[in-house]
């Protein structure tokens, strides 16, 4: 019954948790190769390979400029959740706590946050978003739904920051 009630707010959530989840870091790119036959000109077999490549240095300081969030430290981490906390070994419940956490010091502190503290909060969440990618194939589908919901409030609750700021800027 509480899944019912979840998943509409988690489907109109879903374009703010894709957002959470692009890596800055890499690019996706296809490569198609074709053979010929030297008799007709006409091509005998195609083949596509796509992959995941990393952005060169100027690329990645370009996006950077633009906005994209890099990881944080664990510190940065710990300091952040109020506990120590290494995300290399979060485990599953851990990671999905840790997510809980980091929402909740969001959703209490945010409207003393300056320009800075929500980038420090984004690199933690970028932290573990990238460890949610090393565990999601051991993740349960409670587990994934919960991560994803709290990972499209964060987005939602950043961009509503960052819409009231360019407002309140040009009054």
């Amino acid at each position: 019954m509480k899944f019912s009630r979840l998943l509409p707010a988690l489907l109109l959530a879903l374009p703010f948790a894709t957002l959470a989840q692009t890596s800055p870091a890499t690019r996706q790119v296809t490569e198609v190769s074709e053979d010929i036959d030297p008799n007709t000109g006409k091509v005998t077999k195609r083949t596509t390979r796509s992959y995941s490549e990393p952005v060169p240095a100027a690329a990645a300081a370009e996006a950077e400029a633009r906005g994209a969030v890099m990881a944080a430290t664990d510190a940065e981490v710990s300091k952040a959740l109020g506990k120590k906390t290494a995300v290399s070994s979060l485990t599953n419940t851990n990671l999905v706590a840790a997510y809980d956490q980091l929402l909740e010091q969001t959703r209490n502190k945010r409207s003393g946050w300056q320009a800075a503290d929500w980038t420090n909060a984004a690199a933690v969440m970028a932290s573990l978003n990238t460890r949610y990618e090393q565990l999601r194939s051991t993740l349960t589908l409670d587990e994934k739904l919960s991560i994803r919901a709290n990972q499209a409030e964060f987005q939602a609750l950043r961009l509503g920051q960052q819409v009231t700021r360019q407002i309140t800027d040009k009054l």
